[in-house]
C-alpha cells in the first residue's frame, strides 16, 4: 500500500501540487507519509495482538459482539448502499443478487402451503424448496 501511495506522489503533477501547497520538498512529504503508515501499521499490530490474546475470553467476545452489532445496526443502510455500489457495474453479481432476492422472497412466501400471491415462480430450485417446506 505504501509503495502505491509513494508511486502516486512521485508523479510530476501531484508532487509539484503538494510541494507548492505545503511548502515542503518531495522527500519531506514522502517521509511524513511513510511515518503515518508506520504508525497505522503499529496500531494495527497492537490491536491484532490484543485480539489474539483475548479471543478465548468470553467477556471480551461479548463486548466485541455487541459493538459489532451496534455498528451494523447504526450503519445498516450505509453499509448496504456501499456494498451495492461496489458491484453496481458487475452484471454477474447483479444477476446472482436478483436471483437470491427472488429465491429468498419466494422461500419465505411459501411457508404457508398453497400460498401463491406475489411474484410468479421464476427458478427451478423453488420446486425443491416447496417440497422441503411441505415435508
Amino acid at each position: 500500500m505504501t509503495s502505491a501511495v509513494i508511486d502516486q506522489l512521485t508523479r510530476p503533477a501531484v508532487s509539484s501540487y503538494l510541494c507548492n501547497k505545503y511548502n515542503l520538498t518531495l522527500q519531506e512529504i514522502c517521509l511524513l507519509i511513510s511515518d503515518q503508515f508506520a504508525k497505522k501499521n503499529k496500531s494495527n499490530a497492537t490491536a491484532l495482538q490484543y485480539y489474539y490474546d483475548n479471543r478465548n475470553n468470553p467477556d471480551y467476545q461479548d463486548k466485541l459482539r455487541t459493538s459489532r452489532n451496534a455498528y451494523y445496526n447504526n450503519n445498516k443502510t450505509k453499509l448496504k448502499a456501499l456494498h451495492l455500489a461496489k458491484y453496481a457495474n458487475d452484471p454477474i453479481f447483479r444477476e446472482h443478487y436478483q436471483r437470491y432476492q427472488a429465491l429468498y422472497s419466494q422461500k419465505h412466501r411459501i411457508r404457508n402451503i398453497g400460498e401463491t400471491r406475489g411474484r410468479p415462480r421464476k427458478y427451478a430450485e423453488l420446486e425443491t424448496i416447496k417440497t422441503s417446506v411441505s415435508n
